[in-house]
């Protein structure tokens, strides 16, 4: 029996060795942070004697995992300008408009960049916001437009700052400091 127990216990460790062992990041980046300070150990006292390679030789080295970007998909202004046209005509026809969390977002988003919301449909985006309900979204249009508006004070102040600052030079050389416009 005891060769038989013998023969199980070999064939247990065999499997094992078989087995792929999943050890997690974290546990893997401690190991080898251990070692590397056991190497720096042992090698500065056996450094006068003799030059061994650092690394050790059963370490795993877990690869980074690379992140697929999915394409975007571009939103055409003509259905964020469809969006808010059906708003407008809720009222009168209450089935025609469905709120849409992704489209208000992109409203919301782009609303300064007159490429994607153009004047006319800009007029009706600020009659939706006026209509939009207390709370978190309409605090952080409100601080939004606060903020730009203040960058965009300031921005208007150090120009005219510069602006006469430039009279006043006596040198009479134009000044080619240029500050960028508030976005």
């Amino acid at each position: 029996t005891s060769k038989k127990e013998n023969t199980m216990s070999s064939q247990n460790k065999a499997k094992q060795n078989r087995k792929k062992k999943r050890i997690s990041k974290h546990i893997l980046r401690a190991q080898d942070k251990k070692a590397a300070e056991q190497s720096t150990s042992s090698s500065s006292a056996s450094a006068s004697t003799e030059t061994t390679n650092n690394k050790p030789q059963d370490a795993v080295v877990p690869k980074k995992k690379v992140h697929k970007q999915k394409g975007k998909k571009v939103k055409d202004p003509k259905e964020a300008a469809s969006y808010l046209s059906l708003w407008k005509i809720r009222d009168t026809s209450p089935n025609i408009w469905k709120f849409n969390t992704n489209m208000q977002s992109w409203l919301l988003r782009n609303m300064y960049d007159s490429t994607l919301v153009p004047k006319s449909t800009f007029q009706t985006l600020s009659d939706y916001i006026v209509k939009l309900p207390e709370g978190m979204t309409r605090k952080r249009v409100c601080d939004d437009a606060l903020s730009k508006a203040m960058r965009y004070k300031k921005w208007a102040k150090e120009e005219e700052n510069e602006g006469t600052s430039k009279e006043t030079d006596d040198s009479g050389a134009a000044d080619t400091t240029e500050i960028g416009a508030a976005t």
